[in-house]
C-alpha cells in the first residue's frame, strides 16, 4: 500500500522492494526509522556460509586479550579470541558517539565548550573555554584526537542523559547484546563490549556510515584556529579503512 492506504498494483515497484503482504507486516511491527535492513538473493541451504580457508593453523601472536578478524561485507569471523568477553572499551566509544551525533544533532548547531565539558580529562583537541563549533566540525578532534572534551560537548548540547540514552538504544538497535554505555568519551569503565559486538558495530558503520570511517583516514584537519592531528599509527598504511586509535 502506499502512504495514503491505497493498495498498489502488481509489479509495482517505486524504488523499493516489494514484499509479500505478510512478510511487509512481519517487517512493519518490529522495525524502526534506523533499523539496518541486509537483503540475501537466493536461498543457501546446504550451503556453508564460510568462505575463509586457514591455511595454517597457528593463529598470530597477538596481546590483546581478545579480538576478532571479521569479513565486513560477511560478517563471518575468520579468527577470534575471547569472542564473547566483555571488557571496557575505552575510547573505541567515540565511534558511536560520533554515529549517534550524526542521527540526532543538527550537525550545523554551534555548540559551546562549557566548563563542565572542558573540565573533562584530558587535553586533546586543545578547546578553548567558551567557543562555539558547529556539531559537524567536532567530530575531527573527537575522532582524530580523541578529544574527551569534544564528546562532552556534543553530549551535553543535545542534554547529556538523553544522549548516553540514544547511545544505548542504538547499540541495541544495531544488536550490539553485549555493550553498554555509561558516558560519551569512554572514561567511564563501565563503557563495555565484546570483540563480536565491536566487529558488528565495525561493520554497521563500513556499510551504513563510512563516512565515519573516512573520515578517521584523515591525516590532519583544520578548522578556524585549529589544528586536528590524526595519532592512530594505522592511518598511512594504503589498506586502511578507517578505525578509531
Amino acid at each position: 500500500y502506499d502512504e495514503t492506504g491505497k493498495e498498489l498494483p502488481d509489479g509495482y515497484s517505486g524504488g523499493c522492494i516489494r514484499l509479500a503482504t505478510a512478510d511487509a507486516e512481519m517487517v512493519y511491527n518490529f522495525a524502526t526509522a534506523d533499523t539496518l535492513v541486509s537483503v540475501y538473493g537466493g536461498k543457501n541451504e546446504g550451503v556453508s556460509t564460510n568462505s575463509y580457508e586457514l591455511l595454517s593453523q597457528t593463529l598470530p601472536k597477538v596481546s590483546a586479550a581478545a579480538y576478532a578478524v571479521v569479513d565486513l561485507e560477511t560478517g563471518e569471523v575468520i579468527l577470534e579470541h575471547n569472542l564473547d568477553q566483555v571488557y571496557p572499551i575505552a575510547s573505541l566509544s567515540k565511534l558511536l558517539t560520533a554515529i549517534v551525533s550524526l542521527e540526532i544533532v543538527d550537525q550545523s548547531d554551534l555548540v559551546n565548550v562549557s566548563k563542565s565539558a572542558l573540565d573533562t580529562y584530558g587535553t586533546q583537541g586543545n578547546l578553548r573555554l567558551g567557543e562555539n563549533l558547529p556539531a559537524q566540525e567536532l567530530l575531527y578532534p573527537l575522532l582524530l584526537e580523541s578529544s574527551n572534551d569534544a564528546a562532552e560537548a556534543i553530549a551535553r548540547h543535545f542534554g547529556r542523559a538523553d544522549f548516553i540514552r540514544a547511545l544505548n538504544n542504538k547499540a541495541s538497535a544495531i544488536g550490539l547484546t553485549d555493550t553498554h554505555f555509561d558516558d560519551p568519551s569512554g572514561l567511564s569503565p563501565k563503557n563495555v563490549s565484546s570483540a563480536r559486538d565491536l566487529a558488528k558495530l565495525s561493520r554497521y558503520i563500513y556499510q551504513s556510515k563510512r563516512y565515519i570511517f573516512d573520515l578517521t583516514r584523515r591525516g590532519a584537519y583544520d578548522y578556524a584556529t585549529h589544528h586536528w592531528v590524526n595519532s592512530n599509527k594505522l592511518v598511512k598504511q594504503e589498506n586502511y579503512l578507517g578505525g578509531k586509535n
